[in-house]
């Protein structure tokens, strides 16, 4: 088959082997007469919490729509193996967790003893929930979740034993608090352990003008961050496939500071969260992995 030209908004990508894609708005086409699944599926299909699924990268139930690879040979990719996976995964659920809220201004922090990671977003891209995916629930750790977008106001921190932090920030776009620059700006710009930012892009919709806001911001200050698309079953594979190539393209051309590899994620159903939990592991120098980074 040869190459299609697929077009989104005004970029054109020229990708050969995919089945399936949109055509305008609303019309479909399919070069090939297969059909796509309609939804992520809860077994290794899009990653589930299965036994093969519970550990698997939600990428690989894309790449059997396109012949090249999503993640190219040149590009530096995270490619644990599912033992490697299930251990970080256990070895992060077993830490116990507490919860510092309602910081506004770092300076009233105590000075940082352990590797951190936080998440940023626009306000209604989900950071809550899969902050409270990675937390698991556990016992006395409350996140609320609202259905009002920009309901995170402040700074919130979860300590993972004496190993690493995740730190939740107030989301940008609608509600966007009034002290965001002092919060998160004088966060990102002066933690010192701070070893990673995760950015997430709702995968159900791609790229925002929103999500700019977050992008410019960490290309600014130079940091290193990781791309997450979130609510990807909120979508179909072809559209999330769709909205991959985007964000892929985009970093390409404007986020040189952003880690090659797009980490595909499901706080609802699970998908792509064992895979994450193990990178952050990773990062924060708590899990060993063959060398495939």
């Amino acid at each position: 088959m040869g190459d299609l030209i697929r077009k989104f908004g005004r970029k054109c990508f020229s990708i050969s082997g995919i089945i399936r894609c949109r055509v305008g708005r609303r019309s479909t086409f399919d070069p090939t007469g297969l059909r796509l699944r309609t939804r992520w599926s809860a077994d290794g299909g899009g990653g589930g919490r299965g036994e093969e699924g519970a550990y698997s990268n939600p990428v690989d139930a894309l790449q059997e729509y396109v012949e090249v690879p999503l993640l190219g040979a040149n590009e530096t990719a995270f490619r644990p193996s599912v033992e490697e996976i299930r251990a970080a995964d256990d070895a992060f659920r077993r830490l116990p967790v507490d919860a510092v809220t309602g910081v506004v201004n770092v300076q009233d922090l105590q000075a940082p003893s352990v590797p951190e990671v936080c998440f940023i977003g626009s306000s209604n891209v989900g950071k809550s929930s899969l902050i409270k995916a990675l937390v698991a629930d556990r016992k006395g750790v409350k996140i609320w979740i609202s259905k009002t977008p920009g309901r995170t106001t402040t700074l919130n921190f979860y300590n993972f034993g004496k190993v690493l932090t995740l730190v939740d920030v107030p989301g940008y776009g609608d509600n966007m608090p009034e002290n965001y620059v002092q919060s998160v700006e004088s966060y990102l710009r002066t933690r010192k352990n701070l070893v990673r930012t995760f950015l997430l892009i709702d995968g159900a919709a791609g790229i925002k003008d929103v999500d700019k806001i977050g992008i410019e911001m960490m290309e600014e200050f130079g940091k290193p961050y990781v791309t997450v698309m979130t609510k990807i079953d909120k979508a179909s594979h072809h559209q999330v496939l769709q909205n991959l190539l985007c964000v892929k393209q985009y970093r390409n051309d404007k986020m040189p500071s952003a880690f090659e590899q797009v980490f595909l994620v499901s706080a609802h159903h699970g998908f792509g969260i064992a895979l994450l939990q193990a990178f952050i592991m990773y990062v924060t120098g708590n899990a060993t992995v063959s060398p495939r980074i």
